[in-house]
């Protein structure tokens, strides 16, 4: 039974979430960038309104507009007197209401909102496997570039400053692939839920991870283990395929922080 939802377009597209979720991920926690994830999520339903009220082409316009607003989030998290969280919260917001106010007036009776709020990777098909293996592809490349710059800035920015050393390109190199891989992935996991996949496997790997190169390594595993198990149960058990993929990895990370618990005491 299993076999029959599990195609070959399915199974790649869970590998290549897993893995470019999981590689963005580690930063996004290092960094403290949870809500920026969740700023860029709400987005991408400006990205789909968009789409919907001018007849243009939906993944495009959510990349568009993902990429745009991380890079106006990159640009203004200096802004005097406001707090950058403060920041994430007015544009994230701003933009989400933006979004819903432009649904309410799109024609959205031939399209299923639901898709886009929780995602299926059952739904997967040719066109949006090679879209988020390009990205996958792009992202592994980036990093080949950027992935020490962003463990120095990491680390200590005015060290990396004081040695010359670019991380603030870097940052931004980071902050568009983060945008281009939410704008893609949100078929698969939704929006409400997309954020949670860039966090619970670097947070489960941050525990049993002693370097950088390691809870890279880990939390690729364990997104793969979580996004399997999540398709394989909800496929057995007829339940959002995105909800469980998240339950499965919520539960790795529970047992692991419990093992690390009795481990210390």
């Amino acid at each position: 039974m299993i076999a029959e939802y599990l195609s070959i377009f399915v199974i790649i597209s869970a590998f290549v979430m897993a893995i470019s979720l999981s590689s963005l991920g580690c930063v996004v926690v290092w960094q403290k960038m949870a809500f920026f994830g969740s700023a860029l999520a709400h987005t991408t339903i400006l990205g789909i309104a968009w789409a919907l009220l001018f007849s243009y082409d939906m993944v495009l316009m959510v990349i568009t507009a993902t990429v745009l607003v991380s890079i106006l989030l990159f640009f203004t998290q200096r802004i005097p007197n406001i707090s950058y969280d403060t920041i994430l919260g007015i544009i994230s917001h701003g933009a989400l209401a933006i979004g819903l106010l432009l649904l309410s007036i799109a024609d959205v009776s031939y399209i299923n909102l639901n898709n886009y709020l929780f995602g299926d990777i059952l739904l997967s098909d040719f066109k949006s496997t090679i879209t988020v293996s390009l990205v996958m592809v792009i992202i592994m490349v980036s990093y080949i570039f950027i992935w020490k710059k962003l463990i120095l800035r990491t680390i200590d920015k005015d060290l990396a400053t004081s040695f010359n050393v670019p991380t603030d390109s870097a940052q931004f190199i980071f902050i568009i692939l983060l945008a281009l891989c939410i704008a893609v992935m949100i078929n698969i996991l939704g929006l409400l839920l997309i954020t949670s996949m860039l966090l619970l496997p670097a947070a489960s790997s941050r525990i049993v991870s002693s370097s950088p190169g390691i809870m890279l390594l880990y939390a690729m595993i364990f997104s793969i283990i979580g996004t399997f198990s999540g398709l394989v149960l909800s496929i057995i058990y007829n339940v959002p395929s995105s909800v469980a993929i998240v339950v499965c990895s919520f539960l790795i990370f529970i047992v692991l922080h419990i093992k690390y618990i009795f481990i210390r005491s």
